[in-house]
């Protein structure tokens, strides 16, 4: 066997194999991250037919460069399954036959292996092998087969596909992932270009140099992973991920400095939008303090902020989540932002189904007593005069009876609408059960809480008729005042104002009456 000859081509092949490794074990040490693995597989590949095309061209007879070569297409012929592989993991492209569409590859790659290496039986991949010399070296000369051009089409195709898969992603990006994606497009089609520059004889140099391309993919996108740290921002698929989020979504670098923004988000600050790209939060929202604060603390945060100014909603939710490294190193940071507009109505509307009655609009027994505590609160150690009017309708079960509970809820409602309009305005009203409603009077002694009392039964008694054939309605009224400092007292309080509403009752309804006193006065005729 003729001993290899060193020469300066091989020995840039060589050379360069060592980067090409470093990017592979840097891709394969990445293996959670979407494309990487791939990657990673593929700069094997690349370092593998480095090594092997040098020794190529080191090789003094044709056996040695027929052996070397076929070893160079172990690697060779998995190009078009890797690239593919890489591309689709990376741009996260999804679709029915994408598995289909590897496999072929797969197949078709091994189908090529199989007869380049049993090429000297059919010459379906090459016939008539042969060494010329070129400079210093010995290179291989061969007339192509049919295979060999249904494999440089094929390889072809796959890289013309990637680099436009590339191209279109570049399109529809913004900030750094465009420059970052233009890289990658560029590294794609390098050997494309390369390649129909070999294929057509257009650079006359004899030995294939594709290698040249190949190198570069590895390098350049190399950069765009993890130089320009593309791995720590993207690869989330703009159209997938980051575009089409509902939410708003923000991309910034370790400064705060704002380097990619999704459609929503523009949608969010139609006033900004874009225009935010490029600057730090603090001059681009600056009157956004709760996130300029937050993004202080390297923490998660989430912050309510009304961006009505920039054109957004009143209620916007913001939430900050820190982008690190493996070590804890701060790399950037992930802003989404949401519509809480919706949300906040939707609690007030919970609150007020919480807190009142749905019949009557008054407040509910419970959120009245708890307002009630909280007024007792506020008094402190001085005790607290207030009256309680223990509201009840005359005769409701017969307008049930005789006109149905709707009827019923028509003449509560009224009602209810006649306590809000007659008053004070530092009163509470709740229904509290049934037909009857409790009115708390603060600072109001037993005279002035009879007077009100009074006031009270007789806009009821005079409510105009609304044509539903309701008979005239009246209620009975009990009062009771003390001063109060504790829960028990409100208890004993409302008690002797139920005892009252009792007593007006006894004598004849339509009536007021207090623990010590019953008023009457007869109602208004109608007209």
């Amino acid at each position: 066997m003729e001993p290899l000859k060193f020469n300066l081509v091989s020995g840039l092949w060589l050379l360069f194999a060592i980067p090409v490794l470093i990017n592979a074990r840097r891709s394969l040490s990445r293996a959670e991250v979407r494309g990487s693995r791939a990657f990673g597989f593929l700069n094997l590949s690349i370092a593998w037919y480095l090594v092997f095309a040098a020794l190529e061209l080191m090789s003094r007879t044709i056996e040695q460069v027929l052996f070397f070569t076929h070893l160079e297409y172990l690697a060779l012929c998995a190009f078009p399954l890797e690239i593919l592989a890489f591309t689709f993991s990376f741009l996260d492209i999804e679709f029915k036959l994408k598995k289909l569409v590897l496999f072929a590859a797969g197949i078709f790659s091994a189908a090529v292996l199989f007869l380049q290496w049993t090429t000297a039986r059919h010459n379906l991949f090459y016939a008539n092998p042969r060494l010329i010399p070129y400079q210093d070296l010995l290179v291989i000369k061969f007339e192509k087969g049919p295979i060999y051009f249904l494999w440089v089409v094929v390889l072809l195709m796959v890289i013309t596909s990637a680099a436009l898969l590339f191209i279109q992603r570049t399109y529809h990006s913004r900030g750094l992932v465009k420059k970052q994606l233009l890289i990658i497009s560029a590294a794609m089609c390098l050997p494309l270009i390369v390649s129909l520059l070999y294929v057509f004889q257009a650079i006359p140099i004899p030995y294939d140099f594709n290698l040249f391309s190949y190198i570069l993919i590895s390098i350049l996108t190399s950069y765009a992973l993890f130089r320009a740290k593309m791995l720590e921002f993207a690869p989330v698929s703009d159209d997938k991920v980051f575009e089409f989020l509902r939410e708003g979504c923000m991309i910034l670098d370790e400064h705060h400095t704002i380097i990619n923004i999704n459609k929503a988000a523009v949608e969010l600050l139609p006033n900004i939008g874009e225009k935010l790209i490029g600057k730090t939060v603090q001059q681009a929202l600056p009157t956004c303090e709760s996130l300029i604060a937050s993004l202080s603390n390297d923490v998660p945060a989430t912050v309510e902020w009304d961006s009505s100014v920039f054109g957004g909603p009143e209620h916007l939710t913001i939430k900050t989540s820190p982008i690190k490294t493996k070590a804890g190193q701060l790399e950037g940071w992930l802003i989404t932002m949401e519509n809480t507009n919706e949300r906040f109505q939707l609690l007030e509307e919970l609150q007020h189904f919480a807190t009142h009655d749905d019949l009557t609009e008054l407040y509910n027994r419970r959120f009245f007593f708890e307002q009630v505590r909280k007024l007792l609160d506020t008094a402190a150690s001085q005790p607290l005069t207030v009256a309680f009017m223990m509201i009840d309708v005359d005769d409701f079960k017969t307008i049930n009876d005789s006109l149905g509970h709707h009827a019923g809820d028509r003449v509560l409602q009224a009602i209810a609408g006649c306590i809000v309009q007659n008053s004070l305005p530092d009163s509470l009203a709740c229904r509290f059960g049934g037909d009857e409603f409790l009115l708390l009077l603060p600072g109001l002694n037993a005279t002035a809480g009879i007077e009100e009392a009074i006031k009270l039964r007789r806009a009821i008694s005079e409510m105009e008729s609304r044509g539903d054939s309701i008979a005239p309605i009246t209620v009975s009224i009990g009062v009771a005042a003390a001063s109060i400092s504790t829960a028990e007292d409100i208890d004993m309080l409302i008690s002797a104002a139920d005892k009252a509403m009792y007593k007006a009752k006894r004598a004849g309804k339509n009536q007021a009456a207090s623990q010590e006193t019953l008023v009457t006065q007869t109602p208004k005729p109608r007209n």
